[in-house]
């Protein structure tokens, strides 16, 4: 019977991530006057750097001795982008810039960025990640110098992508069908026109809040149904665990 039993915890690491998505949105959204500005703030943070992407472009010039060099590559670009280069630029774009304070703290962007970085490694992502980034980085071409310019340019157009999607698509994401004793939560998806107030940053401002929120939570895998019965059912198991317990002691 035990195996029936779901933890009742078991999407709390989540929603601890829809809340860090819902921090930068509630954030974006706060103040239309100031929306252009903050935009760009985490467009010039998150966006990759020329320079910082060429290591990941470059991998397979080692060679494949030790089997494909990509996915390992990647994976340590992405722990480098979100762990040191994305907090140390916003810290240094807040202080020299206040048009578009009061800013994201930088705890918030950095627990945002490392779950976006979860994303982006996920099953939900790696894998059409990857097959975007396998052709470039393999590029065969007889000059050497228009190669490497070729794998340089597109790596980092391909990873900003991902980034400022965020993921393989612009679509909206819908939130996971709700228990029914949980708070009911407003769709999703609403039409251009809800968006009118942030002018320009509208398209993004859509995107990121139709998606953000259950990227990041995608980050920790799916969400999985609480059945009816559940709390019942641990409760009643209770006292025969704690017989079985004693009786091993």
């Amino acid at each position: 019977a035990r195996d029936w039993v779901v933890d009742p915890d078991v999407n709390v690491d989540r929603e601890k991530r829809v809340r860090a998505a819902e921090k930068v949105v509630n954030w974006l959204t706060d103040d239309p006057e100031r929306v252009y500005e903050r935009v760009y703030a985490l467009q010039e943070t998150l966006s990759v750097p020329e320079g910082e992407s060429w290591q990941l472009a470059d991998c397979t010039d080692t060679g494949k001795r030790f089997g494909d060099p990509i996915p390992k590559s990647l994976r340590d670009f992405l722990h480098e982008w979100a762990t040191k280069q994305v907090p140390k630029r916003w810290e240094q774009y807040t202080k020299s810039n206040d048009r578009g304070a009061p800013w994201l703290s930088g705890d918030d962007l950095n627990t945002f960025v490392r779950y976006l970085r979860d994303y982006l490694t996920s099953s939900h992502c790696i894998d059409t990640l990857l097959g975007e980034l396998n052709p470039v980085c393999n590029l065969k071409t007889r000059d050497e110098a228009a190669r490497r310019y070729a794998r340089r340019k597109y790596v980092k157009m391909i990873i900003d992508d991902y980034v400022m999607n965020p993921g393989p698509t612009q679509a909206a994401i819908a939130p996971p069908q709700l228990e029914a004793d949980e708070e009911e939560r407003e769709p999703h998806e609403k039409p251009l026109d809800y968006y009118a107030n942030y002018g320009q940053t509208a398209t993004f401002m859509k995107r990121w809040c139709e998606r953000l929120p259950e990227a990041l939570a995608l980050g920790a895998g799916d969400h999985i149904q609480i059945p009816p019965g559940n709390a019942e059912l641990i409760q009643i198991l209770e006292p025969f665990e704690r017989i079985l317990a004693q009786m091993k002691d």
